[in-house]
């Protein structure tokens, strides 16, 4: 029976991966076949997003439902032992990036904000949305619940998840062969979450903290780009 449920969660958890990466394209198929604006396109896009994540909230509903109920009786030692990890990661992510800034090696260095706020330029809401809280649980979900199911060995889920994440995070943004060397700081800060959620035992505990990183650049980003729109 055992051997069975391996197999389906299995199944399961690459049947999500490749939904991520092409969940986007099945939707712009289906609204190509309707004459729609370009604002509401942009809006109904938005809606297929939510509606992945839904699915996938509906897949590990019985695994959040344990996740909140942990998180109830245990939240000051799931909280603090997630903050420990996370302080960690997030300074050996910016150790990373110093080192690799100082060895001066490397003229082109990639302005992150920069990308963020000319998107936010757009539709300032919906992406602080996205970036803030959909990116971040979908992100967990798919890059660590999924992978955790098949992945038994503890460094070997934090490793190869960590690398999974960062590549997947950066591939699409590559101008420049130089920008390889930044995924070793988005690695290291993806193992991190990876760490936390296998210490911890709880999907929702990542998700926090992923939340809490992204909440700030997104809120700078998403305040620039409102105020240029009221200038």
């Amino acid at each position: 029976m055992k051997e069975k449920e391996r197999i389906i969660s299995v199944g399961v958890s690459l049947l999500i991966f490749i939904l991520y990466f092409s969940w986007d394209y099945l939707v712009e198929g289906i609204l190509s076949l309707f004459q729609l604006t370009d604002n509401f396109l942009i809006y109904a896009k938005f809606v297929g997003k939510f509606v992945f994540l839904f699915l996938l909230l509906f897949i590990y509903r019985s695994t959040f439902k344990e996740n909140l109920v942990d998180l109830k009786k245990n939240f000051k030692s799931r909280f603090l032992k997630g903050l420990k990890i996370f302080l960690i990661g997030f300074l050996c992510y910016i150790l990373c990036n110093f080192l690799i800034s100082s060895l001066n090696l490397f003229e082109y260095v990639p302005n992150d904000f920069e990308t963020m706020y000319n998107i936010f330029e757009k539709n300032a809401i919906l992406m602080f949305i996205m970036s803030t809280f959909y990116y971040s649980i979908v992100e967990e979900i798919v890059f660590k619940k999924s992978f955790k199911d098949i992945l038994k060995n503890k460094w070997l889920f934090i490793i190869v998840t960590g690398l999974i994440n960062a590549v997947c995070n950066i591939i699409l943004s590559i101008n420049d062969p130089r920008d390889f060397i930044y995924l070793i700081p988005n690695a290291v800060f993806s193992m991190c979450f990876s760490y936390i959620y296998y210490e911890t035992d709880n999907l929702i505990v990542p998700i926090i903290y992923r939340i809490l990183y992204n909440l700030i650049p997104s809120l700078v980003a998403f305040v620039a780009s409102m105020f240029v729109v009221y200038l």
